[in-house]
């Protein structure tokens, strides 16, 4: 099953190259929001330099939130439009998967365009919720290792605790890895449901999968990252990996979930 996938999505790469489409105006996006990220992060981040007294002796959140307010949202408007667009690259790529034909997944992926914004609205608020949950688990260390007396039973504890949080976010993760082309013919609730349900029989096969694709897009990354350091040509090489990665994960995980 697993090699069966990996073998479609190699034959579908090498042989309609057209499939790299969506994830081409997925990485166009992106480039565009981080250009204009640094543009708009350009003030804050020089009078934050310039006038860095102030900033430290104030509440700095507080300070940020009000200054820089405007900002703020259009980071935040960008990050979202750029996740957006690519969960519809990625539904798009789930699609052709189950029906082979990439004009009618574009078209279907744009029918149903509302169900990629609820998606990207889902993932949008798990992210905040992991980002608040590390920042709190950062604090419980320190007060552990502040509170405990003994240093072998605080070290055990700072030990023993994050890998019991990495094994716990790691089953989170791969039951919950399938749910994009599992919202194909089905709503968000169905579908998270169904990417569930999936990985009941088969987790640890599904773990093995999602691992070795991890590690194929991190070598195709590493490939064009060195060649754009080599022949100082990043800015041409690194979208370019980036969408190889990113179709080749997205056709992967489709084929395996349909098939």
């Amino acid at each position: 099953m697993i090699l069966n996938s990996l073998k479609k999505t190699l034959k579908t790469m090498l042989f309609n190259p057209i499939i790299f489409f969506p994830m081409l105006i997925a990485t166009i996006t992106s480039l565009f929001s981080m250009n204009l990220t640094s543009f708009v992060l350009e003030r804050p981040l020089s009078e934050m330099i310039y006038y860095l007294d102030t900033f430290m002796t104030n509440d700095f959140l507080l300070l940020f939130l009000n200054k820089y307010l405007f900002e703020i949202f259009i980071m935040l408007a960008s990050g979202f439009i750029v996740l957006a667009v690519s969960i519809i690259a990625f539904i798009t790529l789930a699609n052709y998967a189950k029906t082979n034909n990439l004009t009618l997944a574009i078209n279907t992926s744009i029918e149903n365009i509302g169900q990629s914004i609820s998606l990207t609205f889902f993932i949008f608020i798990i992210s905040t919720l992991v980002t608040i949950l590390f920042s709190l688990f950062i604090t419980i260390m320190d007060l552990i290792y502040e509170v405990l007396p003994d240093q072998i039973i605080s070290v055990l504890a700072l030990i023993i605790i994050p890998i019991m949080l990495i094994i716990l976010f790691t089953m989170f993760l791969t039951k919950l890895f399938f749910v994009i082309p599992a919202t194909i013919d089905n709503n968000i609730k169905n579908a998270i449901k169904k990417s569930w349900d999936f990985t009941t029989d088969k987790f640890w096969k599904s773990f093995v999968f999602i691992l070795v694709l991890l590690l194929i897009g991190f070598f195709i990354i590493t490939i064009f990252t060195n060649l754009g350091l080599f022949f100082e040509l990043s800015f041409i090489t690194a979208p370019i990996g980036e969408i190889i990665t990113m179709t080749f994960i997205g056709l992967a995980l489709s084929y395996y979930y349909f098939n």
